[in-house]
């Protein structure tokens, strides 16, 4: 008898999961991260869905997309599958250094705050992320690979 009572969880299980990416349009999205006209390499950029709808009351606002710069600053999103893309709407861009980040970027780098916000679109959407120059008593901090 216990295991009947458990199907109706599950259910409720189900249809939250659903909710969680499945259901947010995704558009390809790509771009280059730059600095004083200088592509940054080896970095995190991570793209984080912001609530528009004041009204909208869903503790859900779809999933984030990550990608990493190549060495020209290059980086594709990825949000559920592979170079995917990002949920279509407006996005807190945040970039961050890696283990590969050169030390001695002039980047602003922070995991805490946006670099900028991005409106992603319908349809292919390429960006170029201008980051701030750092002001050079502010270390970097790079994460180590513990």
């Amino acid at each position: 008898m216990e295991k009947y009572h458990m199907i109706p969880l599950f259910g409720i299980i189900a249809l939250v999961c659903a909710g969680c990416g499945g259901s947010f349009p995704i558009a390809p999205a790509e771009g280059i991260v730059i600095c004083d006209g200088k592509p940054v390499a080896f970095v995190q950029v991570n793209f984080d869905p912001k609530r528009t709808d004041p009204n909208d009351k869903s503790p859900l606002v779809g999933k984030g997309a990550i990608g990493f710069t190549d060495a020209e600053g290059k980086f594709v999103l990825t949000t559920r599958g592979t170079n995917d893309g990002a949920i279509i709407g407006r996005h807190d861009v945040i970039v961050s250094a890696t283990s590969t980040t050169d030390r001695n970027s002039p980047a602003t780098l922070s995991r805490h705050k946006a670099a900028q916000e991005i409106d992603v679109q319908k349809g292919r959407n390429v960006f170029t992320i201008d980051l701030p120059v750092r002001n050079p008593r502010t270390p970097l901090v790079i994460p180590t690979d513990d």
